[in-house]
């Protein structure tokens, strides 16, 4: 979480700051510390004196001086051994300081190249987002668009399917008055022939006879087509039909008749 890496790092650099801090305070310690003690005052003097003269300093020391120079060495032997531990302490704490500062300043460039990595990965995971919506925005609009001309599609496919069978109806209508026709032109051609007797005539004026316009409503509905009301165009030439088939069945009940 970049969050966090982000408190992560804060707090490192607030542990390397103290340990800075630290460091610098062991370093005070250090540059402060208690230098060896000088020689007593009356060595000083004879000292100067043998060297102001050019001879040799008086041997004959008072047993004061002698008893008081081992109890200076001894204490500066002392003090010098405490001093250079306390040295080597502070130089191991030094190091130690040192060594947590590298980790530290490790660990910080790391947790940043983590958090740079993680920000790099936000970034394209945004991009991918955003390019996720203008595509659910385009597939919409063409879903729009195909449920449009899908509802186009059905009400063509409805509008054939309502002509089909209107052509189917009128083909059923065509197939009957044909074959009144055909029947009308059977029957013509006997009579016509004069090879008919009277009963041939008779049957034949009946079959003409079933061929009015009561009769072929009647063999509409029998196939199961409703009647059909047509324009006047069909109306015509139906009235027109029906009244030759008329003329024509009069016609042969008189032959049969006589």
């Amino acid at each position: 979480n970049p969050k966090k890496l982000g408190t992560r790092i804060a707090e490192l650099e607030s542990q390397l700051g103290l340990a800075q801090e630290e460091l610098k305070s062991l370093k005070d310690q250090l540059s402060t510390t208690t230098p060896p003690p000088k020689k007593s005052e009356k060595v000083e003097e004879k000292e100067d004196s043998a060297d102001r003269f050019g001879t040799p300093p008086d041997e004959s020391l008072d047993e004061e001086e002698f008893k008081s120079i081992p109890v200076s060495v001894e204490s500066i032997g002392s003090e010098k051994n405490a001093m250079s531990d306390e040295i080597c302490s502070l130089k191991i704490k030094l190091e130690e300081k040192d060594g947590e500062i590298l980790f530290f300043r490790q660990q910080n460039e790391t947790l940043k190249f983590q958090l740079d990595e993680k920000s790099a990965g936000i970034s394209l995971a945004v991009s991918e987002i955003e390019q996720l919506k203008s595509r659910l925005s385009r597939v919409t609009q063409e879903l729009e668009i195909s449920g449009n001309n899908e509802a186009q599609i059905r009400e063509r496919m409805k509008a054939a399917e309502k002509a089909k069978q209107d052509m189917e109806n009128e083909m059923r209508r065509l197939t009957v008055q044909t074959e009144q026709w055909r029947k009308a032109a059977d029957a013509a051609a006997a009579v016509l022939s004069g090879g008919a007797d009277a009963a041939n005539c008779r049957r034949i004026s009946e079959r003409c006879g079933s061929m009015d316009s009561a009769h072929y409503m009647n063999s509409l509905s029998r196939i199961g087509s409703p009647p059909i009301i047509y324009d006047d165009v069909f109306g015509s030439e139906k009235r027109k039909g029906s009244s030759g088939i008329r003329m024509l069945g009069e016609l042969l009940k008189k032959k049969a008749q006589k």
